[in-house]
Order: C-alpha cells, then structure tokens, then sequence
C-alpha cells in the first residue's frame, strides 16, 4: 500500500470532517489496522509525520490499533484466528473460509478541540 497517499486521504477526511462537525484542531487519531491490510506502521507514522504540518492534525498523535485476522468456516461455522487471509479452519481442515476481520483501515475515533 502507499503509506504516503493513506494519509493525504486521512487528513482529507479529517478536513471534510471538521466542516461539519466545527473542529479547529486534531489531537489524537485512533486508527484501526487489520494484520492483512498490508500496511507498514513506521512507514505511515513517517507519513503523517510529513503531510500534517499546516493541517488541522498538525501535531496530532497517530495511535494504531492492531486488529487480528478471524474468520469463519462456511463447513462447519466455526470462527478461528487466522493466521493468513485464506487459511483453512482449525476446526475442520476444511478450506471454505470467509476472512471476518483482519483487512480493516478505519478511522476509529478523533480526539478533537
């Protein structure tokens, strides 16, 4: 993934944001990873780092959230932790499983003034 693209999207969305919800400043942004997004944090925090500087999140700290890979197993509906996004179910061997979580890129929460 493009770190660096991510998190022009991220302050743009933060930007449309405060119009609507009338914010002068950002001081925390809570952003939720999934294990498979394919997302190098120090590469996105060296990101933010440079986009921030004359925005609104200027100064904000980034916190990541690491959200393990789950998924279900469409044989027998057991849920499992998956270690890869196609793995197959501990449960049963089998291998027709559906990925719940573990690719989420979310803005979870803004800490704002």
């Amino acid at each position: 993934m493009n770190e660096l693209a991510l998190c022009q999207s991220i302050v743009s969305l933060v930007k449309e944001r405060s119009y609507s919800r009338i914010f002068h400043r950002v001081k925390r942004i809570k952003l939720e990873l999934g294990e498979f997004a394919d997302i190098d944090k120090l590469a996105l925090q060296f990101c933010f780092e440079q986009v921030s500087p004359g925005t609104l999140v200027e100064g904000a700290r980034l916190e990541l959230i690491d959200i393990p890979g789950s998924a279900v197993c469409n044989t027998c509906q057991k849920i499992f932790l998956a270690r890869e996004p196609q793995d197959d179910c501990f449960h049963c061997g089998m291998s027709d499983t559906r990925l719940l979580s573990g690719k989420e890129l979310v803005i979870r929460e803004l800490e704002v003034e």
